[in-house]
């Protein structure tokens, strides 16, 4: 009976170890197919990471090249002689005068100082030299014009405001020409300045002749329209001139009945000087100056 006993837990046990053997044996194939998962993962992961990097890379480089030829004299050049394109010659030294900071602060400066870049006769007014256009220093007198050809002086005045802004603009043409493989042979530059309705002409004469190829043209000069209500303004400056030699004074409401898009300021000062600032409503621009004119002393009744 023992021995039967003893038979029955032999066999038992065999069975266990037999089902921990196969249990053992399906865990390590578990594992190994666990493993052999997670490195195809990691693998199909790695190839993902690799082409992104190189699809980077890609894109990197050919924003790189666009720019160059989008951006650089050089890159533009190369794409000119390719498509045969010519380049602008008047077109970039219009754009460059436009944008240059030299130019529109000297047209702004001598406006606002009464047509003068440095004036030498001036009344000190909120950190501005205001030209005196009309002025007297005796009392019970009206005042004598400063400047009768205004618009004459004030064209002479922004033509040296303006030059070296233009002298820039001229060189920085010259490098783009050369940059695009051109030839150029260039004059002497001579620069006027014109006030006329509605803008202000900037003649440069300065004979060029740029050759690239078998292509060839050659400038003498070139007109630039710039707009502005300079001439206006000045205009009626002069108007409220002649009023203040002749009368000792100017009625400025007039002149905005007359000219809705003009503002016309006139403040009087405690020596007797008047600060005027003749202004557009459209672009802004201010023309001031200072007059003294038919002064009463303090104390003196009509």
């Amino acid at each position: 009976m023992k021995q039967k006993n003893l038979n029955k837990v032999i066999i038992y046990k065999e069975k266990i170890l037999k089902k921990d053997m196969f249990a053992e044996g399906d865990n390590k194939k578990r594992t190994r197919a666990s493993t052999f998962s997670f490195n195809t993962k990691n693998l199909v992961k790695s190839k993902r990471s690799q082409i992104t990097i190189f699809v980077i890379i890609a894109i990197v480089i050919v924003a790189a090249i666009v720019i160059f030829f989008a951006v650089s004299d050089y890159g533009r050049g190369v794409i000119d002689r390719v498509s045969g394109q010519e380049f602008d010659v008047e077109g970039s030294l219009i754009q460059c005068i436009d944008s240059s900071e030299i130019v529109n602060s000297g047209i702004k400066l001598v406006l606002s100082q009464g047509g003068n870049l440095d004036p030498k006769f001036y009344y000190m007014f909120n950190n501005s030299k205001l030209s005196y256009l009309c002025y007297t220093s005796d009392n019970y007198v009206t005042c004598l014009n400063q400047e009768p050809l205004l618009i004459q002086h004030t064209e002479s005045e922004i033509n040296k405001a303006i030059k070296p802004g233009i002298e820039s603009c001229i060189d920085n043409l010259n490098k783009q020409l050369e940059n695009r493989g051109y030839k150029v042979q260039a004059g002497r530059l001579n620069l006027s300045v014109e006030l006329i309705p509605e803008n202000v002409l900037i003649k440069i004469k300065y004979p060029i002749s740029i050759e690239r190829a078998e292509q060839s043209k050659t400038f003498d000069g070139f007109d630039i329209k710039r707009k502005s209500k300079a001439y206006h303004l000045i205009s009626l400056s002069t108007s409220i001139l002649n009023y203040e030699a002749r009368y000792g004074d100017s009625e400025i409401t007039a002149y905005m009945v007359l000219y809705p898009k003009t503002r016309v300021e006139k403040l009087k000062q405690g020596d007797g000087t008047k600060v005027y600032r003749v202004s557009s409503r459209d672009t802004k621009e201010v023309f001031g100056f200072a007059t003294r004119s038919l002064v009463f002393p303090h104390g003196y009744q009509l």
